[in-house]
């Protein structure tokens, strides 16, 4: 009875397994250097990666770890181990007269590191950018342990593959686009590419009728929004039409700066055409703004004026004498001087027209308003008018009030 108890409790301690180890690589290792004579009285398993240095004798050394490993029975250090080569190691600390060491239960020879990142770079979704970023950090504080450039360069070509993906993926997306520079990958990209990036934010927000804060973030993010255009060449700007993604990408940092322009041009005088009324009653209030904001705008404030003028012209007959000059002044500045003649002709024609020429009063609101056209745009025939109208007012008056009458006759 005693004998078969003891054999079913030697069959169960057979099956408990033994403690898991902990999982280091060198440089974690290191970093927890104060910890080993713990470990040591802990007895913890530990199993690490590190690089082949040297050994002497039956002592194993690992580069950038001050310890000596020391195999236990049964394991065999390879002789022919290279420098630098990647070797897995499992036991635990031991302390012993006054100094740690480590005992080596298992020794085994491991790829290379930059072997082990190809390999799980491989086995990893592509999309998964979070996972291969850390796998990237991960393995640049192996390069920066060891300053190994060569596993530097290939840390850097996953972190640039992995962001290249990224914004080819998201290429039609600004909200995942601008998590590219804010808060950003985690590693440091060139400037060049991050305004690039923002760049192609606001050309996608802008296309797609943005919020009115985008106006804002723009000039926080694009230098360029207030520079003047003097200068840019007719090829940039067609560049700029066909694909100002592209061009920007291709400009220096001058004409980076003008394609900013073009395009806070872009999107203010959209904003400002959107609060354009459709018969065009406004547009002279918006051009002024245009041309306050965007002085070099000269065709689009023109364009502006001249729908504003077509406007006044279709309801000349209700303008008053103030807001004939405006309109006059607005078509003589555009080139229309034909049209302000004839606007001005309407509009008396109207007056005339008018039931309200009654008496000396009406008579002379007619000669003052012949009178005042003649000061301001000249026309014989406006002053000649003027004056009839005064003599006509002067015998309508002569019979009603001498006063009136010497008022008038002072005029004439």
């Amino acid at each position: 009875m005693r004998f078969r108890t003891m054999s079913l409790i030697t069959a169960v301690l057979a099956v408990i397994p033994a403690a898991r180890a902990e999982v280091f690589s060198a440089p974690q290792l290191s970093q927890q250097q104060n910890q080993w004579r713990d470990w040591a009285a802990e007895n913890r398993k530990i199993q690490l990666t590190g690089r082949y240095q040297g050994r002497s004798a039956n002592r194993l050394q690992l580069q950038k770890l001050a310890i000596q490993f020391f195999p236990e029975q049964g394991v065999l250090i390879p002789k022919r181990i290279r420098i630098d080569t990647r070797v897995s190691i499992s036991g635990y600390f031991l302390e012993g007269s006054g100094k740690t060491e480590f005992r080596m239960t298992r020794l085994s020879i491991e790829p290379t590191d930059q072997e082990r990142l190809n390999q799980r770079l491989h086995r990893m979704a592509k999309t998964d950018a979070m996972a291969r970023y850390r796998l990237a950090d991960y393995y640049a504080g192996i390069a920066d342990f060891y300053m190994d450039p060569e596993l530097q360069d290939l840390v850097d070509s996953c972190r640039t593959a992995t962001f290249d993906a990224q914004r080819k993926r998201h290429h039609n997306d600004p909200r995942q686009l601008w998590k590219l520079v804010d808060p950003g990958p985690g590693f440091d990209v060139a400037e060049k590419i991050q305004q690039l990036i923002r760049f192609q934010v606001f050309c996608l927000q802008i296309a797609r009728q943005p919020d009115p804060a985008v106006l804002n973030d723009l000039k926080k993010h694009l230098p360029g929004w207030n520079k003047p255009l003097s200068g840019i060449s007719e090829q940039l700007r067609t560049a700029f039409e066909k694909d100002r993604i592209s061009a920007y990408s291709l400009a220096d940092e001058s004409r980076r700066r003008q394609l900013e322009r073009l395009l806070y041009r872009q999107l203010r005088l959209q904003q400002l055409r959107d609060i354009l009324n459709p018969d065009g009653s406004n547009a002279l209030a918006v051009a002024a703004r245009v041309e306050e904001e965007l002085p070099d705008e000269n065709e689009v404030v023109r364009d502006l004026e001249s729908a504003w003028a077509d406007y006044q012209v279709k309801h000349i007959r209700r303008l008053k004498r103030r807001q004939l000059d405006e309109l006059v002044t607005v078509l003589r500045r555009i080139d229309r001087p034909n049209d302000a003649s004839t606007a001005v002709d309407t509009w008396l024609g109207r007056q005339e027209s008018e039931s309200h020429i009654r008496g000396v009063d009406g008579l002379i609101r007619m000669a003052d308003d012949f009178l005042h056209a003649w000061g301001r745009w000249k026309n014989p025939l406006h002053r000649e008018r003027g004056i009839e109208y005064l003599k006509r007012a002067w015998t309508a008056a002569s019979k009603e009030s001498a006063e009136l009458a010497r008022e008038i006759e002072e005029r004439l």
